[in-house]
């Protein structure tokens, strides 16, 4: 029998990379969740990929989104710390935001006897960096969802991606220097001599997601990196000169 796919965020750039190669690998059923089905992104996907089901869902509201993996296997979950709503609650003084509406995801999984949940989570600040780093929220908020997802291991079988940095950055955070308004200049810090994971999100995430799945004795409850190499940002600015 062919497994059905839930895929949160479906009109994202993960989201979307998922529903791209799963629906091209023919391997699932995919029903795609958005906040608005109707919108012209939506409307878009759902013509480019016809018989993909299309629901709405809340990530505020663990009963929508039950609803919504209803019959499902396998759920795709993803959250934005830089939606709007996310940042006004932060800046609200809710700092929990992200983290509430993971956990959501994850209750609402168990809650609609989901079998496995692919988490997209990231490292956390402040343990790689001994507590030196707090509050990096939308790194530690994701890994905080990644923890109570595996400690649930006895009801849903977790899998954890973290993506690398994505290359998309170095476009939109640059710059036409103001001082000849022609050097293009990358508004990041970062030093020169730092080697990143650099990650194609859109074309990287969902082939990833495809092997875990495969193989999912190889990955449960281990953190799959998604990146497609290390590179300094120095020879970043090399290429984008070249």
């Amino acid at each position: 029998m062919t497994k059905l796919i839930a895929i949160v965020g479906a009109t994202g750039t993960q989201g979307g990379s998922v529903l791209k190669t799963l629906y091209k690998s023919g391997d699932y059923k995919i029903r795609a969740l958005a906040r608005n089905p109707s919108s012209d992104t939506a409307h878009s996907l759902a013509v480019r990929y016809p018989g993909v089901e299309w629901v709405s869902a809340d990530l505020n509201d663990t009963a929508s989104l039950a609803k919504a993996f209803s019959g499902a296997d396998v759920v795709f979950g993803i959250t934005n710390f830089f939606q709007k709503d996310i940042l006004a609650k932060v800046g609200s003084g809710d700092i929990d935001a992200e983290y509430n509406q993971g956990k959501a995801i994850v209750d609402a999984a168990i809650e609609a006897g989901v079998e496995s949940l692919v988490w997209s989570s990231l490292d956390s600040a402040a343990k790689l960096s001994a507590g030196k780093l707090k509050n990096v929220l939308h790194l530690d908020g994701k890994h905080r969802v990644g923890e109570y997802l595996l400690s649930k291991s006895d009801q849903i079988q977790g899998f954890i991606i973290y993506l690398g940095f994505y290359m998309d950055n170095y476009i939109n955070f640059s710059r036409v220097s103001p001082d000849d308004g022609k050097t293009v200049e990358f508004t990041l810090p970062i030093n020169p001599e730092t080697e990143l994971p650099l990650v194609d999100t859109a074309e990287d995430t969902g082939p990833v997601v495809k092997y875990i799945l495969a193989h999912p004795d190889e990955f449960r409850g281990v953190p799959v990196e998604v990146s497609g190499g290390y590179y300094k940002a120095k020879e970043m600015a090399e290429a984008f000169t070249k």
